[in-house]
């Protein structure tokens, strides 16, 4: 967590929230690793946080992929967000992250 724009909030009804601070353009990925087939991707402004990322309204779906049984896999997307924009790292609601080394989410302002 460097730099002022983007603020991370985490909470255990919501997960993971990033408000971006400063417009511009991001690039951000998201690897999974699951002990089943699941879903896993980013959304954007969405409301629909326990709903699978498949089943999400699809203006808020920045990238998304399925996760193989014990087989790791990313979504990214790179592109301009706007300040306010929020940020999730957004999953079918399904056990993902079972080997740490094989679960990160990344945002980064490039420009």
């Amino acid at each position: 967590n460097v730099g002022s724009a983007i603020t991370y909030a985490d909470s255990s009804d919501n997960g993971a929230l990033l408000t971006i601070n400063k417009e511009g353009i991001f690039s951000i990925s998201i690897t999974e690793n699951g002990g089943t087939m699941v879903q896993a991707g980013i959304s954007i402004n969405s409301s629909q946080l326990t709903t699978n990322i498949l089943s999400i309204t699809t203006a808020n779906r920045l990238a998304m992929c399925t996760v193989g049984s014990n087989q790791p896999n990313t979504a990214s997307w790179c592109g301009f967000l706007r300040k306010g924009d929020l940020i999730r790292p957004h999953t079918d609601g399904g056990t993902v992250g079972n080997t740490g080394s094989q679960s990160q989410f990344s945002i980064t302002k490039v420009v």
